[in-house]
């Protein structure tokens, strides 16, 4: 005989093929939907990155935008105030971390510029849509 095993081994081996086989696909199957779900978690976290980053600089473009018109109009104290406001979004744009998203303050420090983004808005006089904005993330 090419191998002594006891008969005990051989039936063992048997009676428990279908577990070890189960185990295995179960592996298997883990490990496939583990790749499958780091691929599919990066294209989501990449989507949502462009969005944000997106809705960030329309913010940015149309207070840049408003800034220069303001400027160049007469100087009142409604001007001033929303010159004022204009300034603090573009300050609170410019120092956003956004090349740190695992900050755990990310998402709050986008809220805090779409809350504001809406004050200029409505201080100005302009009707902003909520359709570009990417909604709260949660796992």
């Amino acid at each position: 005989m090419a191998t002594d095993k006891d008969i005990n081994d051989v039936f063992d081996d048997i009676c428990l093929a279908e577990e070890r086989y189960r185990d295995q696909g179960f592996e298997s199957g883990y490990n496939d939907g583990k790749k499958k779900a780091e691929i599919d978690a990066r294209r989501l976290g990449f989507q949502k990155g462009w969005q944000i980053g997106i809705e960030i600089a329309e913010y940015m473009a149309s207070c840049l935008m408003w800034q220069t018109v303001l400027s160049t109009g007469s100087n009142n104290t409604t001007n001033e105030r929303k010159l004022k406001a204009l300034n603090n979004i573009v300050t609170m744009i410019n120092t956003w971390q956004a090349a740190d998203p695992s900050s755990q303050d990310y998402m709050d420090n986008v809220n805090k510029i779409r809350v504001k983004y809406k004050q200029v808005c409505s201080l100005l006089g302009l009707y902003h849509t909520e359709s570009s904005t990417v909604e709260d993330i949660s796992f």
